[in-house]
């Protein structure tokens, strides 16, 4: 069976990561698995040499019907029993080349239907309501907000980050650890505000993005840029360095749908603290992590203190071991092979 991935964009993140995985992982399974991009965000070191149709996002109508055509060839070119569709604007587009071709299209989620553009969200509604082919994958409960006949819920997988690539020496003292694209709804200035109250911590910050500058100058405001590592961007690899050595690893997202690096922590045995939003729920309520209130720096400060517990440490270690066994390679490969092959 020939199986083609269509991700909407190349960069470093969860549905990224899911697609890396998923080729990897079905090498042995008797699938031929490809991965294309529509275009790119930026570069991702799990995809050394990827394959992109257009070298940015189209600006209008006339750039996204080129898009379009240039995709339809690669996919003839490919010639897949299955295209895998990872987020939105793929769900779109491979929804609409793909016919007349033998090719049927599995819609991946990683976001809540209603959270899609409005020409998204009424084409994926449109095809699950009335296309009896259409078959969907959503990459966590949080996000499936209602599950049809043809719609299977496969959580991601626990695994470690991995590329092979380190660019840097990464020191083994890292203390609190956050790991996350500095924009709003990742709230790190939550994580820095913190700081105030944990006076003898440091904190270590892996990642960039469009907050980068309003953070450190964040950090100089609260005079803790002593005590505040900006690391900037960071291989899978380096992330797999860094979770291995924190004493704590921090998720304060405002809002998140499967965040893959709680799943890389578990995986690098690492103790978790996350906000309270619906995506981390199950990892609270299952003590694989401890949560706190969300937007709320002293009760992060608290929650980073419980830690110190060696009760607390011992509870979250056999939360963890029931994810990572719950959502083992081996069994969400499976599932994802059953679903593969039943579609096909």
């Amino acid at each position: 069976m020939r199986v083609l991935q269509v991700v909407t964009q190349l960069e470093p993140a969860g549905a990224q990561k899911l697609a890396a995985w998923i080729g990897s992982a079905f090498e042995c399974n008797n699938l031929d698995v490809s991965t294309i991009f529509i275009y790119e965000k930026s570069s991702a070191d799990f995809f050394p040499d990827p394959e992109i149709v257009s070298e940015g996002r189209p600006g209008g109508l006339i750039g996204a019907v080129g898009m379009a055509i240039r995709l339809r060839r690669i996919i003839a070119k490919h010639a897949p029993d299955i295209i895998l569709a990872h987020t939105h604007y793929s769900i779109l587009l491979c929804g609409l080349v793909s016919v007349g071709t033998r090719s049927k299209v599995v819609a991946v989620h990683h976001w809540p239907i209603n959270r899609y553009p409005f020409v998204c969200r009424l084409w994926v509604k449109a095809r699950r309501t009335f296309a009896t082919n259409s078959h969907s994958v959503f990459v966590a409960e949080s996000i499936a907000t209602s599950v049809g006949q043809r719609d299977h819920v496969i959580p991601n997988p626990v695994v470690r980050a991995n590329s092979n690539v380190i660019s840097r020496t990464i020191s083994g003292d890292a203390d609190i650890l956050v790991v996350a694209r500095h924009a709003e709804e990742k709230a790190v200035d939550t994580v820095l505000r913190s700081m105030l109250y944990l006076p003898d911590r440091r904190l270590t910050l892996a990642g960039w993005g469009p907050d980068t500058a309003k953070l450190k100058s964040l950090a100089c405001d609260l005079q803790i840029n002593d005590r505040v590592t900006f690391l900037g961007r960071v291989s899978s690899s380096e992330v797999s360095l860094l979770l291995d050595s924190c004493r704590c690893m921090v998720l304060a997202s405002r809002w998140e749908a499967m965040p893959m690096v709680i799943l890389e922590a578990i995986a690098s045995e690492s103790d978790i603290v996350v906000s309270d939003i619906p995506a981390h729920i199950p990892f609270i309520m299952g003590d694989a992590a401890l949560g706190f209130t969300c937007d709320d720096p002293l009760d992060l400060a608290r929650a980073v203190q419980e830690i110190d517990s060696a009760a607390v440490r011992d509870r979250l270690m056999r939360g963890r071991s029931e994810v990572a066994e719950r959502q083992s390679p081996e069994r969400v490969s499976a599932s994802w092979l059953q679903v593969l092959f039943g579609v096909g």
